[in-house]
């Protein structure tokens, strides 16, 4: 295990139990909003400074076509609903 991997485990389980969510409301209303301004489209929603993806994962979850990027670390999110 690298030094980065034990001290990310180490304070994993506090960071997940702080962290804050998103009331699941907010993910539909969002995306119906969405749809109002771009009717008939299949728009893909960008989630900027996604971090831990945990929103983007609410979005995909919700039928959204999604990409998300961080700075800390590139790549660390990447999610694509099939459309």
């Amino acid at each position: 295990m690298s030094e980065a991997s034990a001290l990310f485990g180490a304070v994993a389980a506090h960071d997940a139990r702080h962290r804050l969510t998103y009331p699941q409301p907010f993910f539909s209303a969002f995306l119906h909003h969405v749809g109002r301004v771009h009717p008939g489209s299949d728009p893909l929603v960008w989630d900027c400074g996604c971090g831990s993806g945990q929103a983007s994962l609410d979005l995909a979850n919700h039928g959204s076509r999604l990409r998300g990027c961080t700075s800390g670390r590139p790549g660390t999110c990447r999610f694509q609903r099939p459309g």
